[in-house]
C-alpha cells in the first residue's frame, strides 16, 4: 500500500493532468492501475488495441491528449510522432507457473498489484507480472552505426 501512496504523491507534486486519455489494454485493469489513471486523466476511454497502420493510428488517437498502455517500440514511436503524450504501464515479470494455483501463489505476496496472464496457447505457462507504476516516455532515441555497408 505504501507504493500506491508514494505514486499518488509523486503525481500530485508534478501536476500531470491530461484531459482525455486512451487506455490500451486487452486485460481488465488492476484497481491500483485504474486509481493511478484517475490521478492523471480527467477522463479516459479503454480500448483493447490500436491499429498498426500509421494513418489509421493517427486518426484513432487524434482526440486524446495521452495514450496509455504497454506497447512495442515501433508503436511507441508512432504514438510520439502523432504528437500525443505516451505513458506506459511498468510491469515487472515475477516469472511463470505451470498451474493457476502456482501463479496465484507467486502473486499472493503482492496483494492487488499483480496480474496473472493465462496461457494463450497449449504448452505455454501462466505469466505473473507486478505492476510498478506509470512512466511518461518523453523521447526515444535510436543511435546506429554501419556494421556492413554495400555501395548503391
Amino acid at each position: 500500500m505504501a507504493q500506491e501512496v508514494n505514486s499518488q504523491t509523486n503525481v500530485q507534486d508534478k501536476k500531470f493532468n491530461f484531459n482525455l486519455c486512451l487506455i490500451v489494454s486487452r486485460h481488465q485493469l488492476l484497481k491500483v492501475q485504474e486509481e493511478d489513471i484517475k490521478n492523471i486523466c480527467s477522463q479516459y476511454v479503454i480500448t483493447p488495441e490500436l491499429p498498426t497502420d500509421s494513418q489509421q493510428l493517427r486518426r484513432a488517437v487524434e482526440q486524446y491528449d495521452a495514450v496509455v498502455g504497454v506497447f512495442p517500440m515501433q508503436l511507441q514511436l508512432q504514438i510520439l510522432q502523432s504528437g500525443k503524450a505516451l505513458i506506459t504501464f511498468v510491469m515487472k515479470s515475477l516469472g511463470t507457473a505451470d498451474t493457476k494455483q502456482e501463479a496465484e501463489q507467486k502473486a499472493s505476496q503482492y496483494q492487488g498489484m499483480t496480474a496473472i496472464l493465462a496461457p494463450s496457447k497449449e504448452g505455454e505457462k501462466y505469466r505473473v507480472t507486478l505492476y510498478q507504476g506509470l512512466k511518461l516516455i518523453k523521447e526515444i532515441k535510436v543511435v546506429d552505426e554501419w556494421l556492413v555497408r554495400h555501395q548503391d
